[in-house]
């Protein structure tokens, strides 16, 4: 019972851990100045980030900084989600400034 309810868990996070990753992107420092192409950059870079990511490492991650870390008191490093940094690194390509 214990070990559905893990697998449960994980599948969950494995779910909507690549879903909720919204950049904070500074328009008014970009190249042209006004957000021209923001939205459709953002949907193509979301999917590529998708396509090159493995979600069961990822949802792996989330439980291992959310869960695993604070029941060892923060002994291991944090692990750093790809998605998040694969996303970043797509628009920064694309012109945009990304602040987080």
């Amino acid at each position: 019972m214990f070990v559905r309810k893990i697998i449960i868990l994980l599948s969950l996070i494995i779910v909507t851990s690549c879903t909720s990753y919204k950049p904070v992107v500074d328009h008014r420092g970009s190249e042209e100045g006004i957000p021209k192409r923001y939205d459709d950059d953002l949907s193509t870079c979301k999917k590529i980030a998708k396509d090159n990511i493995n979600e069961v490492w990822e949802g792996y991650k989330v439980v291992h900084n959310w869960y695993i870390r604070p029941g060892m008191l923060w002994v291991p490093d944090k692990m750093e989600m790809r998605y998040k940094m694969l996303v970043k690194k797509c628009l920064v390509n694309r012109g945009h400034n990304v602040l987080d």
